[in-house]
């Protein structure tokens, strides 16, 4: 009997020292901020403040949240004006690379008479960031343009009705109760990571072959309300869309349903939005370079998340643009 509970013990002890040792691995392989609500609905949740995130499981990013809960190298009290308010998903928050290379902080450095705040958050496509733009608006005040990130010109007939109906199902910030405490433990928040992207493995992927997927109706009645929110609170609206692009023995591949592009830059134009469509930018510097926007050494190239190119491509795009409108 002793000795069975001796075993048992040792087990025990055994058991806690591998979880340290996991949770220490984790703080420099897969740590990420945990999530807290946003009261004030310019984005569904974000992160809670000063948290240190450092990721490794795709691309290698770091560095720091600021007093807002948003990717930013500066407190949001340390600015006095915000003169480009940027809004998007995952892809725009940037936690793939390094802080200082993400779109944001490269437009700080790069278009410095303007400040550029960032309150981009995972999960977030252009839907949820267009029902949440009046209240950004309302918050932050930008003085000069709002800046909406997107990778798809596509969108069904219930993502459309949901947000012109005021419906949409908000993302959850899960900051209380069981999983609330469970994410703040780093390596119970990678085995999540790791048993979702195995479910997602296991999906059958079934390709629509359609020219078209977008309601011209519908979306035109989004555009025409985000371009009211926009000239009601004085700013330029930019969109910017980034294609997912691959490689096979044909060349590079464009997987876009064009029609719906069209229909989008179409409709963009009718209501003085702002479209930049960085296809033609990233094939070009492909066809040069042969190297893609996004995808990591650690991952497989040309999928995933922006890599430190891809932000910077679009970066400069975004300047560009600004810099022709300003000229005009």
């Amino acid at each position: 009997m002793k000795k069975a509970l001796k075993i048992i013990k040792n087990i025990f002890i055994s058991g806690i020292l591998v979880f340290i040792v996991l949770n220490i691995f984790c703080m420099v392989f897969y740590n990420l901020p945990t999530r807290t609500s946003c009261d004030d609905g310019s984005t569904d949740y974000k992160w809670e403040k000063y948290n240190y995130f450092c990721r490794a499981t795709e691309g290698f990013g770091y560095g720091r949240i600021n007093d807002d809960g948003y990717n930013n190298s500066f407190d949001l009290k340390d600015i006095d004006t915000i003169d480009i308010l940027a809004i998007g998903s995952s892809h725009l928050e940037g936690f793939n690379i390094p802080q200082n290379k993400i779109i944001t902080e490269l437009l700080n450095e790069r278009l410095d008479k303007y400040t550029t705040y960032n309150i981009g958050i995972s999960e977030h496509n252009l839907i949820d960031c267009l029902d949440n733009l009046e209240n950004a608006l309302r918050k932050y005040r930008p003085t000069k343009y709002v800046l909406i990130e997107t990778m798809s010109v596509s969108f069904y007939d219930d993502q459309l009705t949901n947000l012109l109906n005021d419906s949409r199902t908000k993302y959850q910030s899960y900051d209380s109760g069981i999983v609330g405490f469970a994410q703040k433990i780093p390596v119970l928040r990678l085995l999540a990571f790791q048993l979702n992207n195995l479910n997602n493995s296991k999906k059958v992927s079934v390709n629509e072959i359609v020219d078209s997927r977008t309601d011209e109706e519908m979306f035109s009645k989004v555009l025409s309300k985000t371009a009211e929110v926009c000239r009601e609170y004085g700013v330029q609206p930019i969109i910017v869309y980034h294609p997912i692009l691959s490689v096979n023995e044909t060349g590079i591949v464009d997987n876009t349903l064009h029609k719906d592009k069209e229909l989008f830059d179409k409709l963009c134009k009718e209501n003085n939005i702002t479209f930049i469509d960085m296809t033609d930018t990233f094939v070009e510097y492909y066809k040069e370079n042969d190297k893609l926007p996004h995808g990591f050494m650690n991952t497989s190239i040309g999928s995933g998340h922006l890599n430190e190119l891809g932000h910077s491509l679009i970066a400069d795009e975004i300047i560009n643009v600004i810099k022709e409108m300003e000229n005009n």
